[in-house]
């Protein structure tokens, strides 16, 4: 006999428990950083315009992804008005590297995919002595009114990159997470604006970042998710500060070598590193000693400028220590820390913000912006 036709009131119980139970668990799954296909069997699919990324003097990649593996096409128009077509064959991730670009230049884009168009632009980085403006963000990836609030300043300001301090999508670095929290507060920004992100925790903890080196074509200088680029005056090094909570002593030495290695050969006026963990921070538990201790000698032995983190969700700027300036920027979204101005501060500030970066061959201004395009904080370096 049919156990629901002998007790009905199972069948109403059933119709109540499933459908409540398995939205309590997806729910749960969220607040925790999960994603539903992350959890359950198959491959998780994603949706995205074209966006640009590791824009040079000379080369630049498109991107975009499907659920579905589709072909696409992309036509490039440089700046004489000639048009290429590249056809590219089915596939989930499409990845177009352009190559043999002119420096400073500006290029269109068109990206055909399915039924959908997506077009956009990027301008080619200036020669070393040209002229650059960074904006620098990091802990960002909420989905926060804060996080497109600080979006529509980066895009107001217009800068020629964006460097990310880590912590790109939150609680997990989740696939099905960067829609809302990456592609979706910055769609008026990527089209036309490449990012260099670096790798924070958060980005770490869902398949080990498959979705970050998925999402983001970095330079392949390095290794591990760090790596180094030539913008105009600026050479910019990211670093890998996740080794240090989890990484081999064989990696985190392969690092440094390849750090040291990196900056004694680079020609440019300016230097500048990223990092998520901060060797300096005024906020209680998020400086990381063992990043200080291994790194800062040699940010001060190769005369590092400038070094940007993440970490702490709020602002921070040192006084130069050894001759370096470290800036913490971590109120890209996410909620803040309180701060409390230590020795080391020249400026502290509990505020979601953006940091610029105007570069010549003889000067550094930075600011910090915050959400309401307050400039908050300003200091300019000199090249020496």
């Amino acid at each position: 006999m049919n156990i629901f036709r002998r007790f009905p009131f199972l069948v109403v119980l059933a119709l109540i428990f499933i459908p409540v139970s398995l939205l309590v668990a997806t729910t749960a799954a969220d607040r925790l950083g999960y994603c539903v296909n992350d959890v359950l069997p198959g491959e998780p699919g994603l949706n995205t315009g074209a966006y640009v990324q590791n824009v040079s003097s000379n080369e630049a990649t498109v991107l975009w992804r499907t659920a579905a593996a589709r072909e696409g096409v992309l036509e490039l128009t440089d700046p004489s008005g000639e048009t290429e077509r590249f056809q590219l064959e089915s596939a989930k991730i499409q990845r177009v590297e352009l190559t043999d670009l002119e420096p400073g230049a500006t290029y269109t884009w068109k990206v055909e995919s399915g039924t959908e168009t997506h077009e956009g632009s990027f301008t080619t980085a200036p020669e070393a002595d040209g002229v650059v403006r960074f904006a620098a963000i990091g802990d960002s990836g909420t989905g926060s009114l804060a996080q497109y609030e600080i979006a529509a300043q980066l895009v107001a300001n217009d800068p020629d990159a964006v460097l990310h301090t880590g912590d790109v999508v939150y609680r997990r670095g989740a696939l099905c997470h960067y829609g809302p929290r990456y592609f979706a507060p910055y769609a008026d920004l990527i089209a036309t604006t490449p990012v260099f992100p670096v790798l924070g925790n958060h980005d770490v903890m869902a398949h080990n970042g498959r979705a970050w080196f998925e999402t983001f074509a970095i330079p392949e200088n390095g290794a591990e998710g760090y790596y180094s680029f030539d913008y105009g005056p600026a050479h910019v090094v990211a670093l890998n500060t996740e080794l240090y909570d989890g990484g081999s002593e064989a990696e985190i030495a392969a690092q440094k070598a390849w750090l040291e290695a990196d900056l004694a050969a680079t020609d440019r006026p300016w230097t500048i590193v990223v990092l998520h963990k901060p060797p300096y921070s005024s906020t209680s538990g998020k400086e990381s000693t063992a990043v200080r201790d291994d790194l800062a000698p040699v940010f001060a032995e190769y005369a590092v400028d400038l070094v940007l983190a993440g970490h702490a969700h709020n602002y921070e700027r040192t006084v130069p220590i050894d001759g370096v300036t470290y800036i913490v920027t971590g109120g890209g979204g996410a909620d803040l820390y309180d701060i409390k101005a230590g020795e080391l501060t020249a400026v502290a500030e509990k505020r979601h913000h953006l940091v610029l970066l105007d570069i010549t061959p003889e000067r550094m201004a930075i600011s910090a912006i915050d959400r309401d395009g307050e400039v908050f904080d300003s200091v300019e370096l000199t090249s020496s």
